[in-house]
C-alpha cells in the first residue's frame, strides 16, 4: 500500500457516488501466468484493484456495492506455500490494514457472494481476463437469477473506473514524475553508451539495470530498442539486431514506480551524427511535436488533437514528396496512415495506456490529466515509392505531459531531443570508449 488508507477510502466513496442503485462492481485480481513449466511470470496486480485498495496479492476479488459496502476475498492461507513465496494477509489482517468492511477467503466466494449480491440488479465485471473468476461469476449470476427471478444486466467496469482514473491526484502525479525522472536518467545513459557494432539487447539490458538501480519496481512495458529499419516496426521488441554505422536508434522505454508508468521515446544516430536526410526529417518532426505540446490545454478533445497532428504530418509528407495530392484528399483518404498509423498519444497512469471511456470515446482534456505526445514517421525499407535515402528510416519523439490550468508541462524535458544536444551527448560517450 503506497498511499494512506484514507486516500483509498475516498476513492471508493467517489466510485459509489457514481454507481446506479442496486448495482455492484466486481474486480478480481489479475491471474498468475505461467512462463514455462513450473516458472511463473513476475506477478503484477490489477491496476483497478490497486487504485481502490492498494492490495497487491493475487487470487483476490473486490466487491463494492452501491450501498457503500465493500467486501474483499483474499487467497487462502497456505503455510507450505508461504515457505516458498512469503506470508499472505488472510481476511482479518487484510480487513484491518486496508480498511475493508468485510474480508473472506476466496474459497468461500461461491456460497457467500449470492447473499451479498441478493438485491443486485446490475453488475460491472470484465469477462475474458481471469478464467477462474469468469467461471465463478457465471455460476453466481445463474444462482441469482434462479433464486431471485430477476434479470441482471452486465456492464463494462471501465464505465465506472476510467472517469475516476483519468484525472490524477497530487500523490499520483508525484509517482508519475518519479517514474519519468528515473526513465529520463536511463535514456541519457543509453545515449552515452550508444555506438556501432553492439547489439540492441545490450542497451536494453543497460536500461533495465539503470531504472532498477534508481528505484523502479519494473519497466512499464517491454522496451523497444529499434535500430535501422526496425524503427519502422511500431512495437518492435526482439531487440536482437547488431547496430551499424549510419543507423538511427529509436528507444521507446519507461520505468514503473509504485505501479505508475512513464513512457518516453527518443530517436538519434548511433554514431553521434545525423545524415542530411535524417536531420531534415527529424528536425521537421521535432518542430511538429513542439507545436503539438504548445497546443495542449484543458477543453481540447482527443479528436481536436489528432486532427491537428494529422494535418501537420500530412504537410510534412507532402513537402518531402512522400505523398502526393492535395492536403484535403490525403487526409480524407487516410493515405497518411501508411507512414503514421497511430494516434497522437494516450493517457498515462497506473497503466502505460491508461483506460478511457465516454459514450463518444472523444475525451476532453482536463487539468491534472497526464498523457503522451508522440508524433512519428515510419518509412518502410521495401517502399519503392520513396526516395532510396528515405527507405528504412523510422522516427518517433515522445514526451510525458501534465495538463495544467492554462496549458501543459513537459515532465520528460530532461531527456535531450534537439539535434545539437543529441549529437553532442552521443559524441561525448563515443569519445570515452
Amino acid at each position: 500500500m503506497f498511499f494512506s488508507t484514507e486516500v483509498y477510502k475516498k476513492r471508493r466513496e467517489t466510485l459509489v457516488n457514481n454507481m446506479p442503485k442496486d448495482s455492484a462492481l466486481i474486480l478480481p485480481s489479475w491471474p498468475e501466468t505461467k512462463r514455462s513449466w513450473d516458472v511463473e511470470w513476475p506477478y503484477r496486480p490489477s491496476s483497478d484493484l490497486i487504485y481502490l485498495t492498494g492490495f497487491e496479492e493475487s487470487q483476490a476479488c473486490l466487491i463494492i456495492l452501491s450501498n457503500s459496502k465493500n467486501i474483499l476475498f483474499v487467497q487462502n492461507k497456505n503455510p507450505k506455500k508461504e515457505i516458498w513465496t512469503g506470508p499472505t494477509y488472510g481476511p482479518e489482517q487484510a480487513a484491518e490494514i486496508f480498511q475493508i468492511d468485510t474480508c473472506y477467503f476466496s474459497s468461500d466466494f461461491s456460497h457467500i457472494a449470492p447473499e451479498i449480491l441478493k438485491n443486485t440488479q446490475s453488475i460491472y465485471y470484465a469477462f475474458n481476463i481471469n478464467q477462474i473468476w469468469d467461471t465463478q461469476l457465471n455460476q453466481l449470476i445463474q444462482t441469482l437469477k434462479n433464486k431471485n427471478r430477476i434479470f441482471i444486466s452486465l456492464h463494462d467496469p471501465t464505465r465506472l473506473m476510467a472517469p475516476l482514473r483519468m484525472k490524477k491526484s497530487k500523490e499520483e502525479i508525484q509517482c508519475i514524475k518519479k517514474a519519468v525522472a528515473i526513465s529520463s536518467e536511463a535514456h541519457i545513459t543509453i545515449m552515452k553508451h550508444c555506438r556501432e557494432d553492439i547489439n540492441e539487447r545490450e542497451l536494453y539490458g543497460l536500461f533495465l539495470s539503470e531504472i532498477m538501480k534508481k528505484g523502479a519496481n519494473a519497466e512499464a512495458y517491454p522496451g523497444i530498442f529499434a535500430s535501422g529499419p526496425n524503427a519502422c516496426i511500431l512495437h518492435y521488441t526482439d531487440n536482437t539486431r547488431l547496430m551499424k554505422r549510419g543507423d538511427l536508434l529509436l528507444v521507446d522505454a519507461g520505468a514503473e514506480y509504485k505501479y505508475y508508468a512513464s513512457d518516453i521515446t527518443r530517436t538519434f544516430p548511433i554514431n553521434g551524427k545525423f545524415t542530411k536526410i535524417q536531420k531534415k526529417l527529424y528536425t521537421k518532426l521535432l518542430k511538429i511535436q513542439k507545436q503539438m505540446i504548445k497546443f495542449l490545454k484543458p477543453g481540447l478533445s482527443f479528436n481536436d488533437i489528432q486532427n491537428k497532428l494529422i494535418k501537420l504530418l500530412t504537410v510534412l509528407m507532402k513537402e518531402e514528396n512522400i505523398l502526393s495530392g492535395s492536403i484535403e484528399e490525403i487526409i480524407e483518404t487516410k493515405k497518411y496512415a501508411k507512414y503514421f498509423p497511430h494516434t497522437f498519444g494516450h493517457l498515462l497512469g497506473l497503466d502505460v495506456h491508461d483506460p478511457t471511456f465516454s459514450e463518444t470515446h472523444n475525451i476532453q482534456l482536463e487539468e491534472e490529466f497526464v498523457l503522451t505526445m508522440e508524433p512519428g514517421l515510419y518509412l518502410p525499407p521495401d517502399d519503392l515509392s520513396l526516395k532510396p535515402e528515405m527507405r528504412g528510416l523510422g522516427f518517433r519523439i515522445e514526451d510525458d505531459i501534465l495538463i495544467t490550468k492554462t496549458g501543459s508541462e513537459v515532465l520528460s524535458h530532461a531527456v535531450p531531443k534537439e539535434v545539437e544536444e543529441l549529437e553532442a551527448l552521443i559524441s561525448t560517450g563515443l569519445n570515452k570508449t
